[in-house]
C-alpha cells in the first residue's frame, strides 16, 4: 500500500502518523507531506523572496527534526518512508502529490491550520483522487 499523510505539527497530524503507523505493513510506502503555505506570506513574496527561502529552509529542517523518531519507528517496521516539502498552495500541493505520486490513501489532519482550506482539498480529493481518504480530528 503506498500512504500519504499531510502534515502539519498539530495534534490532529500526530494522531493522523500514530494511526497511519498502526496500519502500515513491512514493505508499504509511506510519505508525509509537509506544506509551506506560500498563502500566509505572499503579500511580502515578491520585495523578500530570499528570506523567504530561509524561513522556508528553517521549517524543512524543523520537519525533519519532528519526525526522526517517527522515522525510526517506521524503519523498523519495514515501512519504507519519504519525507516530502513542499512550498506553494496547501490545497493544490496535497491534490498535486495525492494524484501524482500514485498513492492507495491520502491522510489529512482536520486542524485549525488547515480549516480554511480543508472543504477545498477534500472535494477536489473526492472528484480527482482514486484511492481512499482519512480525515483525522
Amino acid at each position: 500500500m503506498k500512504l500519504l499523510v499531510v502534515y502539519d505539527g498539530s495534534e490532529p497530524s500526530i494522531k493522523a502518523l500514530r494511526y497511519t503507523l498502526s496500519i502500515a505493513d513491512s514493505n508499504d510506502e509511506l510519505s508525509i507531506l509537509h506544506v509551506f503555505d506560500i498563502e500566509s506570506y505572499t503579500p511580502l513574496a515578491s520585495e523578500v523572496q530570499k528570506s523567504l527561502d530561509q524561513i522556508a529552509m528553517k521549517y524543512e529542517a524543523k520537519f525533519k527534526k519532528q519526525l526522526s523518531n517517527y522515522i525510526k519507528d517506521c524503519r523498523s517496521k519495514g515501512i519504507k518512508i519519504n519525507l516530502l516539502f513542499k512550498i506553494g498552495k496547501v490545497g493544490d500541493e496535497v491534490i498535486k502529490e495525492s494524484i501524482d505520486g500514485g498513492y492507495s490513501m491520502l491522510i489529512i489532519p482536520y486542524c485549525e491550520r488547515y480549516s480554511e482550506k480543508i472543504d477545498y482539498i477534500i472535494i477536489r480529493a473526492l472528484r480527482e483522487f482514486k484511492g481512499s481518504i482519512l480525515i483525522v480530528r
